[in-house]
């Protein structure tokens, strides 16, 4: 069976990913409920505890976006009840912009360990899932001391094997169970994060600035 056609139910409930707020599927009128979509993007942002000290300060400007946005959805929860009013009233544009770059970092990373692992890399070296996924999406709008900064936080992050073991949560799980969580988590992740990037596009704020 395809991993996307599966139901919460199939997680194993014996990792992070099964444990963690899940992202809604995407509907047809691609709306995005502003409180479930931040309660989730705090869940998957948590999983950088597991990279190690050296992604506090990376985590720490993640979860300020996530900040700022809650506290304009909380000055008014029926109008800002879906992501979208930001956008249209130009609220928070900035913070919903690095946030959804942040996501796409974290997808990147997600997509490569699920890539070696159907591949069979057996590289403990985690540095490469970082730099390719870093590479990919926020390299292009960080300005060469930025970029230093990430290089040197990359060389800090724990081995595969330790990375996979602290994703598990119960002492009877199994690392494979990661890659098959990893597998039902990722398709809705994926295309709330595509919802927003055309939500951004199509009010004009996906700029390319570099910072």
């Amino acid at each position: 069976m395809d991993v996307s056609t599966k139901t919460r139910e199939s997680f194993s409930g014996k990792t992070a990913f099964s444990n963690i707020v899940k992202f809604s599927a995407r509907k047809e009128d691609k709306a995005i409920q502003t409180g479930p979509f931040l309660d989730a993007c705090l869940g998957v942002v948590s999983i950088l505890d597991k990279l190690g000290s050296a992604f506090s300060v990376p985590k720490k400007d993640v979860l300020g976006n996530i900040k700022k946005i809650r506290e304009h959805y909380q000055t008014d929860p029926g109008r800002y009840k879906t992501l979208d009013v930001f956008l249209e009233t130009k609220q928070c544009t900035g913070a919903v912009l690095w946030l959804k770059r942040a996501l796409e970092f974290l997808l990147a990373f997600m997509d490569s360990l699920l890539r070696d692992n159907s591949s069979g890399v057996e590289n403990e070296n985690l540095r490469h899932n970082i730099l390719q996924a870093y590479e990919s999406t926020l390299k292009r709008y960080h300005g060469k001391m930025t970029q230093f900064v990430f290089s040197n936080i990359a060389r800090l992050v724990p081995h595969r094997t330790e990375f996979l073991r602290a994703m598990l949560t119960e002492s009877d799980a199994k690392i494979e169970m990661v890659f098959i969580d990893l597998s039902l988590y990722i398709p809705d992740f994926r295309s709330n994060i595509v919802t927003v990037d055309e939500m951004l596009i199509a009010h004009g704020l996906d700029e390319q600035k570099v910072v």
